[in-house]
């Protein structure tokens, strides 16, 4: 499970259908009442997944050792 820390529900709003609307989740709903959203990662997604881990990595082979 991850935290969101603070994010209020209207910026979580916007960035999730941000990325919705970018091609990187897919919304589909899991429960009509009251509306309950799954985000999915796309193939797309999936792809910058890997990108942001190995950016990641890459941080933290390099960068910790200052």
């Amino acid at each position: 499970e991850t935290s969101l820390g603070n994010i209020s529900p209207r910026t979580l709003s916007q960035r999730l259908n941000k990325l919705v609307e970018d091609g990187i989740v897919e919304k589909s709903m899991y429960c009509e009442h009251p509306p309950r959203y799954n985000y999915s990662l796309t193939e797309k997604g999936a792809d910058l997944q890997l990108i942001l881990k190995n950016i990641s990595s890459w941080s933290n082979k390099y960068e910790s050792s200052h």
